[in-house]
């Protein structure tokens, strides 16, 4: 067959868009328009400074974790409905109002599933989308004195893992597969991974995740925690690590099989974690990055800064910038981005 791109295979997920979505809003209170009902939303206002926020459909409407901060689970105000289509959005000043700009991400977490009994830790609801690779649960602490293990739904290992304890101020737990199982970082730090691992030092199987015993950040007899598990899927996901250059002419290419709507981006040290979307930066250079571990906003709808952009190309992304945060020769890279469109799907050209 030719070499070009209408030769490659079907990809799995013809349109990212049916699994996730960033979207742009100002004063609705209702945002409306995406192809899926969303089973994960995180907000962000992008004119002036504000929290982030997190909602999902295990833990219920209204119940709002940052990922900024170590904060327990709050009440009110926040996302007060899950739509066919969208959300709706209550008085809760972060995420609404006030003549700001704000942008959503929004995830389709598929429906609610019986949870896995593979481990020691059977969590007390689970949604799954497996098509794309995404499992939420949520689960109750416990403690005997041993490493535990929970058990999730995914059909492979998980490569990237959100925890974060729901009932008591708790750092987030990250696991990623670029670090490794012997440390973690947290969304609400611009740490590089601790010493100790979350995750008992044991990368996730294909049916469990390994959580340290009497870690109040994973598992801790008496509190409530929710995780977020994703693994790549061909055309629509890509979870990796990429080194440093230094350099804005030889930053790294990295290979995703799609152009990415979202890319998030954290060094294995310290500097922030740095989120790019296209619904901001709709063409190849994305300029304005938004850090998950700070409240910072732009004082013209997202944080301009300089020396810290990418390309966003129709089969990956680029780094074409030279800041710390995104390209320190020889420093590792972890990434997380997710499809706008398939690479064979999306007018078979590397542009």
């Amino acid at each position: 067959k030719a070499l070009c791109t209408t030769n490659l295979p079907t990809p799995t997920i013809a349109d990212g868009s049916d699994h996730f979505e960033a979207k742009l809003y100002t004063s609705e209170t209702t945002i409306s328009g995406l192809s899926f009902s969303p089973g994960l939303v995180w907000l962000k206002r992008r004119s002036a400074a504000a929290d982030n926020g997190i909602y999902d459909v295990v833990r219920g409407v209204n119940k709002l974790i940052y990922p900024n901060a170590s904060n327990a689970e709050e009440t009110g105000g926040g996302v007060t409905a899950f739509n066919s289509d969208g959300f709706d959005l209550g008085t809760n000043a972060l995420f609404k109002g006030g003549g700001h700009s704000f942008v959503s991400w929004n995830w389709y977490a598929g429906s609610s599933v019986t949870p896995s009994t593979s481990g020691t830790i059977t969590a007390t609801s689970s949604h799954l989308n497996s098509t794309a690779g995404f499992n939420i649960l949520k689960y109750n602490g416990i403690g005997d004195g041993s490493t535990e293990t929970l058990g999730h739904s995914l059909s492979s290992a998980p490569e990237f893992i959100w925890i974060k304890c729901t009932s008591n101020s708790a750092d987030w737990a990250v696991y990623h597969k670029g670090l490794g199982a012997g440390g973690t970082v947290a969304f609400n730090s611009s740490s590089g991974k601790d010493g100790t691992s979350m995750f008992a030092g044991q990368d996730p199987t294909s049916s469990i995740v390994h959580l340290k015993e009497n870690s109040n950040r994973v598992q801790t007899s008496g509190r409530t925690y929710v995780a977020y598990l994703f693994h790549s899927v061909d055309g629509f996901s890509s979870i990796g690590s990429y080194e440093g250059t230094g350099s804005a002419s030889t930053g790294a290419f990295v290979f995703c099989g799609f152009r990415p709507a979202l890319v998030l981006i954290k060094r294995d040290g310290s500097a922030s974690w740095c989120l790019y979307d296209t619904s901001r930066d709709p063409f190849n250079d994305a300029t304005h990055v938004l850090n998950p571990n700070n409240n910072a906003g732009g004082n013209t709808n997202d944080a301009f800064v300089s020396n810290v952009s990418i390309d966003i190309l129709s089969n990956g992304f680029k780094i074409v910038d030279v800041d710390g945060e995104i390209n320190q020769n020889g420093d590792t890279y972890i990434y997380y981005a997710v499809a706008e469109n398939a690479f064979s799907l999306n007018g078979g050209l590397a542009r």
